[in-house]
């Protein structure tokens, strides 16, 4: 199944404090990247996910996210032929496909975003000052489109970064 075109007109991304209700994570990393890091609650101190990145003659082979309990719950393997190779799975979402195609660049020059398919649905991942968001759009044809919903947000402060989730984009499993 093909997914869904992008819409030829996308509205303006959110304000960059729009409000996301959600739930609050930090990563803490272990090295310079977020490559090898641990993704906490907004205590500071409970784990919930491992990102972990295993090093091939000194370049990323693999990048696998890993639950409390050890349970791959998705994997970026970064092919020895660059990155232009790279493929990612998603536990019950996303099959194994190059990252290119998972996350593309949009073909509007206007746009400086990433368009990403999971569980049947278009988001679009959108830079902002320091942060990245990721909205979700809801349309059956270009002229059904609405606006998009803000489900999370990534960003760094001060060298901090934070995870900001919407409830409904937890409970989308």
């Amino acid at each position: 199944m093909q997914p869904a075109p992008m819409p030829t007109f996308l509205p303006p991304p959110p304000p960059a404090r729009e409000a996301v209700v959600a739930l609050t994570f930090l990563l803490q990393r272990r090295d310079p990247t977020i490559l090898n890091c641990t993704v906490v609650g907004a205590d500071g101190c409970t784990p919930y996910l491992h990102i972990m990145t295993a090093i091939a003659d000194a370049r990323p082979a693999r990048t696998v996210f890993r639950t409390n309990a050890g349970r791959t719950v998705a994997a970026v393997d970064w092919s020895g032929a660059g990155a232009a190779a790279a493929r990612v799975e998603i536990d019950q979402a996303v099959a194994r496909q190059l990252v290119s195609e998972w996350l593309g660049v949009s073909t509007d020059p206007r746009y400086r975003m990433r368009i990403m398919h999971a569980y049947g649905q278009q988001y679009v991942w959108v830079p902002q000052e320091t942060s990245i968001c990721i909205q979700m759009y809801h349309y059956s044809t270009a002229a059904d489109q609405q606006a998009p919903r803000l489900l999370a947000r990534v960003e760094q402060v001060r060298g901090k970064i934070t995870l900001e989730i919407a409830v409904e984009a937890v409970n989308r499993r």
